[in-house]
């Protein structure tokens, strides 16, 4: 079954290089986590996650540097799986038509009260459903 994922256009700064004039690669992280938010938290549909979620796990593949351009760098968003109160979510980024890195992040719903795990609602299920793109990567 393939749908559809999300493509974001991320913009990386002077202040993310490092010594050797590529993005750091924990600024690399941190832009996956605003991928990771253009997904969860999209502008056009309200109450999806409103209690919050948290990360339980990054994986992330680097297959060559990132450098800094003038021009915002193409990262694809998908959901690979659904789970009762958690879903996985992947990214990969290519510049110049090279491959950049490759993510893979374990997303948790959040119970505010409780500071725990929630199940995830129907209408999030069915939203993150509509996100998975098993094909891609």
């Amino acid at each position: 079954m393939r749908l559809h994922g999300l493509l974001c256009r991320l913009t990386p700064r002077y202040s993310d290089l490092d010594l050797f004039g590529h993005v750091n690669n924990i600024r690399l992280l941190e832009l996956v986590q605003d991928a990771l938010f253009s997904l969860a938290w999209p502008d056009e549909v309200d109450g999806l996650f409103s209690d919050g979620f948290f990360i339980a796990r990054h994986e992330i593949d680097y297959h060559a540097r990132m450098k800094r351009g003038f021009q915002p760098v193409p990262v694809e968003v998908w959901v690979e799986a659904v789970g009762n109160s958690s879903f996985t979510v992947r990214c990969a980024c290519r510049q110049e038509g090279q491959r950049v890195f490759t993510t893979r992040s374990v997303v948790v719903a959040r119970a505010r009260r409780e500071e725990r795990a929630r199940p995830l609602t129907p209408r999030e299920r069915a939203y993150l459903t509509n996100h998975m793109c098993p094909s891609l990567g």
